[in-house]
């Protein structure tokens, strides 16, 4: 195995076994141990990517799932060789795992991941162990962190890169986090935490941040001179700072990839197209303002949520044709005006849609974006009576999830529509009345779900004898759960 590949490979170690490991989460994690080194004018989120490829084809981790893309977003490493990662790392003093049964002694190696058990015993444990680098917790069960063991954090672990606390409760952090200087990765998931020190700006190598999950509503007013930020993940209600004085200074994080989820701002009219380099951006609000021509210089775009404000509505796009990155759309609200095909990013393979009310004609014009693979209708996002999926629509559709249709009655699919579908589930649509006659025709449909749905619709689909069984029984695996 080649040298940069193997503290990559001894990392897995660290995950719980038989854990799906969300890809994005491990990339940044690997970029904040220093394990990713740079290759010329890439970014390191594409050498890593590289990385991971590599183990793969090489056998060592298994692909879990992939995005519409085709990048891997989760993925797996087998027991056994999660076992050797574990015994290796151990050795090399490279990280220990504590599960249910901690150790006595402290550790020598270089990164504790605690999976299960107390972290408050682990940390007490290594009180006197200064050469700690990562402090990585897993476990699926919520639990506080001590006072005395908050303070051995901030006292004896002063050479932290890596902080994951997901899950512990904490109500506040002191400001000696600012003491932590060498950190570039803090989680802080589901910790109930209710607001940030103005000191934690003085983390100045810190490059993820990720506070989903906790009560914080609004960030230091300095937040712009964290300089090496790249990964800033929020609540939909966190609200950045606008203060003039501080929106000027914000092409200081321009190397920020991932903002999500924020309240809109004036920081979006005076800032927003100095963040070229973002990938990943999620506003929420009035979006009159984020849909202004400066979302149009953002061209390194790859996913983008939006959700309007209540009684508020998605204005008109300006165009996203020049997007040819942006592969991912949610879009919360109703469409002031539906893009025309054009307007959309030509690349957009997965698309959201939740609240957009449209009707008939406007299902025309999603079937005929070339590219998309996953669609998914949530709650409104459609409310016709009938809907048509025509020849040839949807050519590249992989996946439809159809949810919360309250209208929806009618479902034609003709002949020759979706020639690709594999997966379609339906879901809570307590209208409809029967499965679409075109289903017969889909021979690639490998997956069927059905949930929630009327008794008359359910009696439709038994086997053999319900009156629409001979659409779907050349369907591999169907889920009634009424």
């Amino acid at each position: 195995m080649p040298y940069y590949l193997k503290p990559c490979f001894l990392y897995f170690g660290a995950f719980p076994e038989d854990d799906e490991i969300y890809v994005p989460r491990l990339i940044q994690l690997w970029i904040a141990e220093g394990f990713v080194q740079r290759r010329g004018e890439e970014e390191m989120e594409d050498v890593a990517e590289d990385y991971l490829d590599e183990l793969i084809s090489r056998s060592m981790i298994q692909v879990g799932s992939r995005r519409s893309n085709g990048t891997v977003f989760i993925c797996r490493i087998h027991d056994l060789l999660r076992d050797l990662s574990i015994s290796e790392a151990k050795e090399e003093r490279f990280l220990e795992v504590h599960g249910n049964m901690a150790p006595e002694l402290p550790t020598k190696a270089r990164g504790l991941a605690v999976t299960c058990g107390d972290i408050n015993k682990s940390i007490s444990l290594n009180c006197s162990t200064p050469q700690l680098r990562s402090l990585l917790r897993f476990s699926r069960e919520d639990q506080m962190l001590e006072k005395p063991q908050l303070k051995i954090i901030w006292g004896a672990f002063k050479l932290l890169r890596v902080m994951d606390l997901r899950r512990v409760r904490i109500s506040s952090l002191p400001d000696e986090i600012g003491y932590l200087i060498h950190l570039r990765y803090l989680c802080l998931i589901r910790t109930r935490l209710e607001r940030l020190p103005s000191t934690i700006t003085r983390l100045s190598n810190l490059r993820t941040l990720d506070l989903r999950g906790t009560n914080v509503h609004m960030l230091p007013d300095d937040i712009w001179k964290m300089e090496q930020i790249r990964h800033l993940h929020l609540l939909t209600t966190a609200r950045l700072p606008v203060q003039i004085s501080n929106v000027m200074q914000i092409h200081r994080v321009s190397n920020l990839q991932t903002l999500k989820y924020v309240k809109e701002g004036s920081w979006i009219e005076d800032g927003l197209e100095k963040l070229t380099n973002l990938r990943d951006l999620g506003i929420e609000g009035d979006l009159k303002m984020a849909l202004s021509r400066s979302i149009t210089k953002l061209a390194s775009l790859r996913s983008l949520r939006l959700e309007a404000s209540p009684n508020c509505s998605i204005p008109a796009f300006p165009s996203f044709s020049n997007h040819h990155h942006l592969f991912y759309m949610n879009l919360v609200g109703p469409f002031e005006k539906l893009p025309d095909v054009h307007e959309f990013p030509p690349n957009l393979t997965e698309l959201f849609l939740r609240g957009s009310q449209l009707e008939h004609d406007q299902i025309g014009t999603l079937e005929m974006l070339p590219n998309l693979r996953r669609l998914c209708l949530l709650s409104k996002s459609y409310i016709g009576k009938e809907m048509v999926c025509s020849v040839g629509g949807f050519p590249l559709l992989d996946y439809l999830y159809i949810y919360d249709l309250d209208e929806l009655e009618e479902w034609i699919v003709e002949e020759g529509a979706m020639p690709n579908l594999r997966r379609l589930e339906i879901n809570k649509c307590r209208r409809l009345k029967m499965l679409p006659d075109g289903l017969r025709h889909i021979s690639t449909l490998q997956d069927l779900q059905l949930r929630s749905m009327p008794e008359g619709f359910i009696e439709r689909v038994r086997k053999d004898d319900g009156e629409d069984w001979f659409k779907i029984q050349h369907v591999p695996a169907l889920t009634i759960n009424p």
